[in-house]
């Protein structure tokens, strides 16, 4: 293994140079980095250090794109929370039209507002609607839900889950809807900026649910 005194030194010997306006020399980099891992990963992670940068994202598009057409990958995770991604992976799918009042709600606020973001969401409905795509895209979250100045309700993740149990047991499932039904008003609570330090609600909510 090469060691490198600086990481200047370590960063001239190891980057792979290429540019945001030039699409074949990140295909290039894309390419080079999978040869260099082998066919034992099945999970490739892109970092960024600027929340807000359009160039990091344009980047992260061209490189999706060249992992899905060239390399067989079909998903893509971002940060954003696990019921905004539902929405717009539905919306990917076509099982939602872009005018869809909750995917115009996430493209309007957030990461949603991000030129490639909108980029990455339209070319990714675009291949899906393809035939000769057989193997769909499809487009995941990982953040936690967050409101305006606190934690966001849990209703959408647990409606989620419901709907879920519904399918597999609706006995079951009326039962906890019908518990959580009753615990609207800490629903609400949850919303405000207090949530992030009073757990209590999330608490009895899970107590109660159990």
């Amino acid at each position: 293994m090469s060691s490198h005194t600086t990481l200047d030194d370590w960063v001239a010997s190891d980057a792979i140079p290429f540019s945001v306006d030039s699409p074949e020399t990140i295909d290039a980099v894309v390419d080079r980095v999978v040869r260099s891992l082998g066919n034992s990963h099945q999970l490739l992670g892109f970092g960024e250090a600027l929340h807000g940068s359009e160039e990091i994202l344009v980047v992260r598009n061209r490189a999706f794109q060249r992992l899905v057409e060239r390399h067989g990958y079909s998903a893509v995770v971002i940060e954003v929370t696990s019921p905004q991604a539902r929405v717009m992976n539905d919306c990917v799918l076509g099982l939602r039209s872009p005018e869809d009042q909750l995917v115009q709600d996430w493209f309007g606020g957030g990461f949603g507002q991000l030129e490639a973001n909108r980029e990455l969401i339209e070319w990714m409905r675009e291949y899906n609607a393809n035939r000769a795509h057989p193997v769909k895209l499809h487009f995941y979250g990982f953040d936690l839900p967050l409101g305006h100045g606190g934690l966001a309700s849990p209703s959408r993740v647990l409606d989620i889950v419901l709907d879920y149990l519904d399918s597999i047991d609706s006995a079951r499932s009326k039962t906890h809807r019908h518990r959580v039904t009753s615990l609207i008003g800490e629903r609400r609570r949850l919303g405000a900026t207090r949530g992030h330090v009073r757990p209590s609600a999330v608490r009895r909510l899970i107590v109660r649910c159990d």
